[in-house]
């Protein structure tokens, strides 16, 4: 039996203003899977073209290559996680509350960003130089905004007084490889996040002596 072409990615979109975002998703969520399978290099334009039953014209129509896929998936995928670090960062919470918001954002995009984190963190070097700089910078904006957090804390006379720069970049190893064996808990998201803030909440407290 003759397999069946893949299904197009813009069938059943209707015309309008928004179709072109629509494909354009659908386009990096199929390329997205192609790259993790096979690897960036090992990719070609016509094989996402044909995983998205397009022909390469059309694929070039919105992406004019495949590392301005890659930057597109990442700018899209990581809009809302950046833009929610800002608000908490600009927030009126105590450090205890903001770190708990922020360490609890990252674990949930370890679950439900799983798979562009993987092929992120395994072809980032695919990107253009100043790409990957735009990458290092944002990725730095965020670290600092957990230490001026931790910094917050000791201010506050909650965090223990250790180095802030060594207890941020610690919080921030710990949870950028959360991607990595989160599909292997047997207890459901909502429960993980709890537990791995619990967890680094409470290594951060100030323990006075004689408090145990």
């Amino acid at each position: 039996m003759q397999a069946s072409p893949p299904k197009s990615v813009s069938d059943g979109v209707e015309k309008g203003s928004d179709r072109n975002d629509t494909v354009r998703r659908e386009i990096f969520r199929r390329a997205l899977l192609l790259i993790e399978q096979k690897g960036f290099r090992a990719t070609s334009m016509q094989d996402i073209a044909d995983t998205c039953g397009l022909t390469k014209p059309g694929v070039y129509y919105y992406f004019p290559n495949k590392a301005a896929l890659l930057e597109a998936v990442y700018n899209e995928t990581t809009a809302n996680f950046y833009a929610g670090v800002e608000e908490v960062s600009r927030s009126e919470y105590t450090a205890t509350e903001a770190l708990r918001r922020l360490i609890q954002m990252q674990v949930s995009a370890s679950f439900e960003l799983r798979q562009f984190q993987r092929v992120l963190m395994r072809e980032r070097n695919e990107m253009p130089p100043e790409k990957r700089k735009t990458l290092a910078r944002r990725e730095r904006e965020y670290e600092a905004a957990i230490q001026k957090v931790v910094e917050r804390g000791q201010a506050e006379g909650v965090f223990t007084p250790a180095d802030p720069h060594a207890l941020s970049l610690t919080i921030v190893g710990f949870l950028n490889n959360m991607y990595n064996w989160s599909k292997y808990y047997q207890v459901p998201e909502g429960e993980v996040v709890q537990i791995v803030s619990d967890l680094l909440l409470n290594g951060l407290l100030d323990r006075k002596p004689g408090t145990g």
